[in-house]
This record gives structure tokens, C-alpha cells and sequence, in this order.
């Protein structure tokens, strides 16, 4: 294993559109695949970014970038496994000055090891551990988190000797000394998806234990004593259909309480949104399925929880006359559900979201991929109220190879900045990392589809808004939004009373054909 500073830095800021404060790209000095899986942000407004980036002679390397405030490239740290061959970072994590990569490298058995590595924030190596389990087997990193003294955990699977995979979670100390290995194991194969450590420094992990081949998959979480890496509890979770239930994300709320989401078969429902609340002691205090509106399938991707620790979940959810849309769910904490927000995207056709967060604010931001017009799958990043659930902004980006571009994580800048990360198609480059930030995710007033347009200025309105028929779209809703995107009225052609509006700004927004239109109005007294 070696671990170099990237020679050929190929990452450049790009013109941003509306909304966007930067726009970074990196393709490798291959020209070929990057692919960014990871985010994570320090208390300075520093990003980092880590996935897999292919080489010329050492194949896919862990590839990790730190971005300043303005966008502007800090450092790269590549790290090409010894048989320079497929190495890839799956996650992340950025604590007390310290940036944590952990994913898989290929040894020169051509099987998989587990490997972990930690920089400074300013791109110094500290440390790095290949794993490789005691069958020698594949074993491969998942997920990764910091504890408040600086521990690192990270967590995935091994092979065991007779069982298969095995829940994997390697405990290291701020030297990067590895201090015990945590597992759990069946006679089916087992994973982790998700890791985290609480404020009283508990460790859970959570996944999934079954059978890849009849996808028989169950929901398992484990806690684990951070002293010795025993096992104090274990929970499972198969569905009513006794089929596939996966795990795909974990959260720890302010009480200790551990939240797990993913998708669970129900008979007569097929796969649901399925989230569970256990306790630090492993009761279970509630679980809360969502049907979508098809009665189709529907997986959750993402959780995150609030400072009141309601909880916030989202994913993919089937429509019947949309196909897969956003669907963001939020519960309080008792698991009452609050709202139900689905976002369709302008083809109607398959949207997928990956990552979501929640601000101090009362905001929710929600990232993934969307199929747009005429652009193939793009970057979509909308903000809710959390409050309401209401829509309150979409930004989209479409990379400049106009092909595919799947954003995976979202994180806050700790400077009212959101940031997204994934892989993006350029021109003639393959694949490549794009980060993007966003000052504001509120509303768009053009879109690239269909050439979009703008206003030359703002309408001035007193007390009746005139829509001529001529320029709308019979076809599609007409709505009055307001400067933080809330839905306030629906509008006809023809006149609309608004005088019971409060004076302001406000954006008439439409889907007209293949652009989306929003018009900007200023309503005075």
C-alpha cells in the first residue's frame, strides 16, 4: 500500500448558475471513472471528499480532496492498495481535526481487504490499517464515525471461517492503534451498512444478515461496549413477507436513542420505508412503515434527526403515474408522522434520493439524483420546511457531458451553505467528482431544460394578479409561492384575488412544456 499526494490535480472550478456560490470538478489524470461516495465537513467550512478515481498503471485508487470555503482545491491524497488494482473509500467521517477514509483494497490474492486511513486536515497521512480477516477472506469498510476522544470505528464486513460474511467493527485510538475487532455472526452472510457512537460514547452498528441469493435479508442492529468491543445486545427485524428487509441507514438522537431505516417486504405491500427506534438498552420503542401511493416499492436511503429528535427519512417512493419519486417522511419523536413530502421531477419519470440533513433553522435538505428534461439523471437538492414539510426551493444541476450525475451526500457548511457531492459525466471525461454549494436552495427562476427563461424585472401588483391565458400551460398547476418557497396560492388565467396576501416578493411558478418557469412579483399594499 502506498499513499501519495495526486500529481495530476485536475480540478478545476467551473461556472455556476443561480444559487450556486462553487462549482468543483475533478477528473483524474486518466481521463477516466471517478466516482465520489463520501462528504464531510469540519468546523472551519473545509470539505472532504473521498470515493475511488481510476489511474493510469494502479487502476482505481481511494482517491479523498479537501476543498477550502471558496471551492479552491486544498489537497488530494491518493492511496493505491498494493496490488494496484480496485481500491475505493465507501465512507467518510471529520472530527476533531482529524478526516477518516474507510472502504476496501484488492491484495495481490485478488480478494479484498479492509482498509482505513486517517489525514490531518491539512493532508498529512497519520495513520492507515489494511485488515485482513482471520480466513483471509474478503473483507471490506462501510462506514466509519469519531468519537469525541478521537477514536475511530470503522465498520463493514469480514469473512469468517465457516460463516461467511460477519459484521465487522475495528476500534482504533486517535494513533491509529487498533484496539479490538467487534462482530457478529450467523451461518447466513451478515454486513454493516451504518455506524455511529452516541455522546455517551456507545457504538452501534447496524444491516443486514441473510442470503444474497434469495435475497432473504433481515434488519439487524448491534451495540457494542467501547471499551472491550463486546456485544451487549442484538436486534433483528424481518418483515410480515419474510423476504428481503435491508438497512440502509442509522442515526443516534440527543437521548442515545439509535434510528434505523432502509426497506422492509410487507405482505400485500411489497418493499416499505421501514424505520425503528430502539433504546441505548435495545427496546424497542416504535416501528413505522410507509406505503407509497402505488402500493409498489418504496426504499429509504437516508435518516437524520433534529435537536427536538424528530426523525427525517427519505429515499425512493413508486407513483403510479410518476414512477419513483423523492419521498421525505419526518416523525416527532414518539413516531408520529408529521408529513409526507414527495418530489416528482420534471420528466415524471425515476428520482431517487441518496442523503438528507436538517438545519438549526428549521430547514430540510434532501440530495440524489432526478431524471430531468431532456438531461438524463441530475443533481437535485430541495429544501423543505420542517416545520410543514412544504417545498420551499429545488436546485438542479446538469453536468456539462449532459448524461448522468447521481449526488450521494449532503452536508452543512456551518455558514448557511448546503453542499452536495457525487458523480457527474463531463465533456469527454468519464466520470468525475462534483461538488457543489449552494448559498441559498430556494427558488429557481430558470431551469437549463428547454433553454429556460427569466423576467426582465419584477411585475409590481396591487391587490389583483393577471395571468394571461395565452402563456399558461392549461395542462399544468399555476401556484404563488413565497420568497422562501411556500406554496400560498394556486392561481388561473385570467384574475386572482391576492389582496389578502401580505405585501412582499413572491415567484408564479409553472412547468410550461420542458422548462420550468418561475416569474418574479412584488405585491404592494
Amino acid at each position: 500500500m502506498r499513499s501519495v499526494i495526486a500529481g495530476a490535480f485536475l480540478a478545476v472550478m467551473v461556472m455556476v448558475a443561480a444559487g450556486q456560490t462553487w462549482v468543483s470538478r475533478y477528473n483524474g489524470s486518466a481521463n477516466d471513472e471517478d466516482q465520489a461516495l463520501g462528504l464531510g465537513c469540519d468546523d472551519s467550512g473545509r470539505m472532504f471528499v473521498t470515493g475511488t478515481s481510476w489511474a493510469t498503471g494502479t487502476g482505481n485508487d481511494v482517491l479523498t480532496i479537501a476543498y477550502g470555503q471558496s471551492g479552491e482545491s486544498l489537497w488530494a491524497q491518493r492511496f493505491d492498495g498494493s496490488a494496484h488494482s480496485e481500491d475505493l473509500a465507501r465512507a467518510i467521517a471529520v472530527a476533531g481535526g482529524h478526516v477518516v477514509v474507510t472502504g476496501g483494497t484488492t491484495n495481490a490474492s485478488v480478494l479484498t481487504d479492509f482498509v482505513t486511513a486517517c489525514y490531518s486536515v491539512a493532508g498529512t497521512q497519520q495513520w492507515s490499517e489494511t485488515y485482513d480477516g482471520a480466513a483471509a477472506g474478503n473483507d471490506h469498510g462501510m462506514a466509519v464515525a469519531i468519537d469525541s476522544s478521537g477514536n475511530t470505528y470503522a465498520a463493514g464486513y469480514m469473512t469468517g471461517d465457516t460463516t461467511g460474511w460477519n459484521f465487522a467493527v475495528l476500534k482504533y485510538n486517535s494513533s491509529g492503534s487498533r484496539q479490538w475487532v467487534g462482530t457478529y455472526s450467523t451461518m447466513d452472510e451478515d454486513y454493516v451498512a451504518a455506524v455511529a457512537v452516541d455522546a455517551a460514547g456507545n457504538v452501534y452498528a447496524a444491516g443486514c444478515s441473510g442470503s444474497p441469493y434469495t435475497l432473504s435479508w433481515d434488519y439487524v442492529t448491534a451495540r457494542y461496549n467501547a471499551g472491550t468491543g463486546d456485544t451487549l445486545w442484538v436486534r433483528r427485524l424481518n418483515g410480515t413477507a419474510d423476504e428481503d428487509d435491508e438497512i440502509r441507514a442509522m442515526a443516534v438522537d440527543n437521548g442515545g436513542n439509535v434510528i434505523v431505516t432502509g426497506g422492509s417486504t410487507n405482505s400485500g405491500t411489497g418493499v416499505d420505508y421501514t424505520t425503528v427506534k430502539y433504546s441505548s438498552t435495545g427496546d424497542t420503542m416504535w416501528v413505522r412503515r410507509y406505503n407509497g401511493t402505488a402500493n409498489g416499492t418504496d426504499w429509504a436511503y437516508a435518516v437524520t434527526v433534529d435537536a427536538s429528535n424528530s426523525v427525517y427519512v427519505t429515499g425512493s417512493s413508486q407513483d403510479t403515474a410518476t414512477d419513483m419519486d423523492y419521498v421525505t417522511v419526518k416523525y416527532d419523536a414518539s413516531g408520529n408522522q408529521q408529513w409526507v413530502a414527495r418530489y416528482d421531477g420534471p420528466s415524471h419519470s425515476f428520482d431517487e434520493a441518496r442523503a438528507i440533513t436538517v438545519d438549526a433553522s428549521g430547514n430540510v435538505y434532501v440530495t440524489g439524483g432526478s431524471t430531468g428534461s431532456g438531461t438524463r439523471t441530475d443533481y437535485a437538492t430541495v429544501r423543505y420546511s420542517a416545520l410543514t414539510g412544504n417545498e420551499a426551493g429545488v436546485k438542479r444541476y446538469d453536468g456539462p457531458g449532459d448524461r448522468i450525475d447521481q449526488a450521494v451526500a449532503v452536508v452543512l457548511d456551518g455558514s448557511g451553505g448546503v453542499v452536495v457531492t457525487g458523480g457527474s459525466v463531463g465533456s469527454g471525461t468519464g466520470t468525475d467528482y462534483a461538488t457543489l454549494r449552494y448559498g441559498d436552495v430556494g427558488i429557481e427562476e430558470m431551469t437549463k431544460s428547454g433553454g429556460g427563461r427569466t423576467n426582465a424585472g419584477p411585475t409590481i401588483v396591487h391587490g389583483t394578479l393577471n395571468l394571461q391565458s395565452a402563456t399558461c400551460n392549461l395542462q399544468s398547476e399555476i401556484v404563488l409561492l413565497d420568497a422562501s418557497g411556500r406554496k400560498v396560492a394556486t392561481l388561473q388565467p385570467g384574475a386572482n384575488d391576492v389582496s389578502r396576501c401580505a405585501p412582499g416578493v413572491y415567484f408564479v411558478r409553472q412547468i410550461s412544456g420542458t422548462e420550468t418557469v418561475a416569474r418574479r412579483v412584488v405585491l404592494a399594499k
